[in-house]
């Protein structure tokens, strides 16, 4: 099988919804309607506006999660992409968040002379077992012919046990993308103070525990409500567009077959005898029903998580405190994994600095 094989259980399309939700991109998730044609179909996404709760509620609720600071005992630690700590356990969070699962690499970063911490998020993940994880990178490939002609490419870091030894091997494709043969391009066995590694320094982070699980992402269904709700809004937008203003009309014989004619308090129409004028205004339940199920899907959200949406005397105050207990033991049970999987990540990192990795002590409040 090639390196690019996907685990059995590796999907991220519900992780690639929720993250679109999160990050506005939802336009695609609205079909043209019948007979549109592309112009058409794009002043009506346009018309709509994304009020974007996935976002608003997740950066809430990790807000909630970080109010008080953590603990450790490993202090200056050093993360890859540039990032800092904070910043890693809150993109961490989000992603857990979003996708359901991150993972983070404990590697020697020869640049700074320190251990790093590099996450990857749920969609870099393709492929794992119990001596083995694949994860999906991209790297510039520079042009032979010209030095300053570079392309994105995409290539997969292997971590793996060979007898034993921790051993890391960089797979990339043979000739151009559309090639299906990959070799190894680089394989290093790394080392701390000459000594090889028994384990992957490689930890998986879910919203329950540190398994490698792939489950449906937390926010998983108010992405789905806050897709649909911004359908909703765009069918309204699309009706108000055509029916809010009235149209005149004539009939009857209209002098000298004119069939335009000027609107205002200073012209002056001649009519021919039996002729009648009048407005064709909308009337109907319509758009009143597109707007009952747009607050009825803004009421779902209120209850999935969403507290922006929340009006006082909607709800009792048992059916607030069972909600809320229910919403509490989510947030524990992410705190408690993410506590858990970065202690063990500590621990890795430990092991680069020589450190005894039982000494190794890590809190989230």
């Amino acid at each position: 099988m090639p390196i690019n094989t996907t685990h059995p259980t590796y999907d991220v399309g519900p992780g690639n919804m929720t993250s679109d939700a999160y990050n506005g991109n939802v336009k695609c998730y609205v079909e043209k309607l019948s007979m549109q044609s592309q112009r058409d179909y794009e002043a009506y996404v346009n018309r709509a506006c994304f009020y974007n709760v996935t976002k608003r509620t997740t950066d809430a609720l990790i807000g909630s999660m970080l109010r008080k600071p953590y603990t450790s005992s490993i202090d200056d630690i050093h993360v890859g992409c540039g990032q800092t700590f904070d910043t890693m356990i809150s993109y961490v969070l989000r992603d857990i968040f979003l996708t359901s699962r991150v993972g983070i690499l404990v590697d020697y970063d020869e640049n700074v002379d320190s251990p790093s911490l590099i996450p990857y998020d749920n969609n870099c993940i393709t492929n794992w077992g119990d001596d083995f994880v694949v994860l999906e990178e991209s790297y510039f490939a520079v042009d032979p012919k010209d030095k300053y002609k570079k392309t994105i490419r995409c290539q997969y870091r292997e971590l793996t046990l060979v007898d034993g030894v921790y051993t890391v091997n960089i797979w990339r494709q043979e000739g151009g993308q559309a090639s299906k043969k990959w070799y190894i391009a680089e394989q290093y066995v790394p080392s701390v103070r000459g000594n090889t590694l028994d384990f992957i320094p490689f930890v998986f982070i879910n919203d329950r525990d540190t398994t490698d699980e792939c489950r449906k992402p937390v926010m998983f269904n108010m992405a789905q409500l806050n897709i649909s709700h911004f359908r909703t809004t765009a069918d309204i937008e699309q009706c108000a567009h055509f029916l809010a203003l009235p149209q005149p009309y004539i009939s009857g014989d209209f002098a000298d077959d004119v069939t335009q004619a000027a609107l205002g308090g200073q012209t002056l129409w001649r009519l021919e005898q039996g002729s009648s004028v009048g407005y064709l205004e909308y009337s109907g339940k319509g758009i009143e029903s597109l707007a009952n199920i747009q607050s009825k899907k803004e009421e779902q959200m209120a209850s999935i998580g969403s507290r922006m949406f929340s009006k006082a005397g909607v709800e009792s105050a048992e059916a607030l405190r069972i909600r809320s207990e229910g919403e509490s033991a989510t947030l524990v049970s992410m705190v408690n994994a993410l506590e858990q999987g970065l202690q063990k990540a500590l621990q890795y990192y430990a092991v680069w600095l020589g450190q005894d990795p039982a000494s190794v002590e890590f809190d989230i409040s």
